[in-house]
């Protein structure tokens, strides 16, 4: 390297880097003999590497979004005229508060929407579609069960405030402007709001529900629960390989042979659990070939 004179001195050299937050400290070593001239070289050591770092707060990253369609039809009354006759608006509306709708038809269906809002003429036609299209929407940023469609719908408030009539209605429920002057974000006054746990509701009936359960197959034994039990193993890589062995010790045993051939209920009731559970193919051919009479 070269040395800079100005922050050089005898035993410490410091060489900053252009344009960036970064200084290099080396360290004089001894002098060692160069045995060609038989004079002395200097031999450097990095001793250290300081960086800068800005604790000011810069400015805020903005990312510039293309103009909607369906935004620039909502500024007109003939706009929104067509989107009601022609793009279905009242559709895409529905399917953002869908919750059993694919995940990727909500996402997409929002964004158009939120666009059509940002307008004063937007916000007023989806307010006449769905009256409490406002507390509708904030309930999907805070309630809804799918975190993606949430977190999508939280960044649509920025678009939906732009409208007058739609800032007054977030107001009214609780939402404010953030004190960031270049951002555009609504946050409730109680944060915890958007942190709610995601609600799993199950049927617990259904889960009572023994209709579907191979072990509950009438006409089985118990001696039949304990191999269909022993088949389901199959599924489990920490107890497959035990559970194949002992298969194969039922299956060799000349007592039990003819049983499985004849043996209709466990059949079936081994049909159930590969139609409701994941199993490899070849576990799957190893049980089929269990009930095949060619390997009796």
């Amino acid at each position: 390297f070269m040395e800079n004179e100005g922050a050089s001195s005898e035993a410490e050299q410091r060489i900053s880097v252009p344009n960036e937050p970064v200084t290099f400290i080396f360290e004089k070593a001894a002098n060692a003999c160069n045995a060609k001239n038989d004079g002395c070289c200097k031999i450097w050591f990095l001793k250290a590497i300081e960086y800068n770092l800005l604790l000011e707060c810069g400015k805020g990253f903005c990312v510039g979004l293309r103009t909607h369609l369906f935004g620039a039809l909502a500024k007109t009354e003939e706009g929104c005229r067509a989107l009601r006759e022609n793009f279905d608006l009242e559709r895409c509306v529905e399917n953002i508060f869908d919750r059993g709708a694919p995940p990727e038809v909500r996402i997409s269906n929002l964004w158009a929407v939120v666009a059509a809002a940002e307008s004063d003429l937007g916000i007023e036609v989806l307010l006449g579609i769905r009256k409490g299209f406002v507390s509708d929407f904030l309930n999907v940023v805070t309630e809804d069960e799918n975190l993606h469609v949430r977190g999508v719908a939280f960044l649509g408030l920025s678009l939906l405030s732009k409208s007058h009539e739609a800032r007054k209605m977030l107001s009214d429920l609780g939402w404010e402007k953030s004190n960031d002057p270049q951002s555009t974000t609504y946050l409730p006054k109680d944060l915890n709001d958007l942190f709610r746990p995601v609600s799993r509701n199950f049927d617990r009936e259904k889960l009572k529900d023994h209709a579907n359960d191979p072990f509950q197959h009438a006409g089985l034994t118990e001696n039949d629960r304990s191999v269909l039990a022993k088949i389901s193993q199959l599924n489990n890589h920490i107890l497959a390989k035990d559970a194949k062995a002992n298969l194969l010790r039922i299956r060799k045993s000349k007592t039990n042979a003819e049983d499985f051939y004849q043996n209709s209920p466990l059949f079936m009731a081994t049909h159930e659990l590969l139609k409701n559970y994941s199993f490899g193919l070849p576990t799957r051919r190893f049980i089929w070939e269990f009930f095949e009479k060619q390997y009796l």
